[in-house]
């Protein structure tokens, strides 16, 4: 069941020219005082927080489409090895190699931290 709340996580991320992202329904994955960390930015706790860098990271990009490769499943807390593909808005393409952690409690994720390379999206 977990494994199936980050699949979909994922697929309420990603966007393209026919499908936006939902943040709204993205939201509805974290709870109300969710910790969440992206490479070695700042943590953030709550959901006000979290949508605000989401809403920030995917307005930088043209389309998002992840590509989840691998898992480690744990109970509730969940790894997970994968790519990001970007789309910029000039029509430059990146393929962005990260690794996730994630812990779910009730079916909502509480903790999230992103393990990325920055490099390779020039920052």
């Amino acid at each position: 069941m977990n494994k199936k709340i980050i699949e979909d996580f994922f697929k309420t991320i990603d966007f393209n020219k026919e499908k936006a992202t939902d943040l709204d329904t993205l939201m509805n994955y974290y709870a109300e005082d969710a910790i969440f960390q992206f490479a070695s930015n700042p943590t953030l706790k709550g959901k006000g927080a979290i949508r605000e860098a989401l809403s920030g990271i995917t307005s930088q990009f043209a389309e998002i489409e992840h590509v989840l490769h691998r898992f480690v499943i744990e109970g509730d807390l969940i790894a997970l090895e994968a790519t990001a593909k970007f789309k910029l808005p000039d029509g430059k393409a990146i393929d962005w190699p990260f690794a996730d952690v994630f812990e779910l409690k009730a079916g909502k994720i509480t903790y999230h931290r992103v393990y990325a390379d920055m490099a390779t999206l020039g920052g």
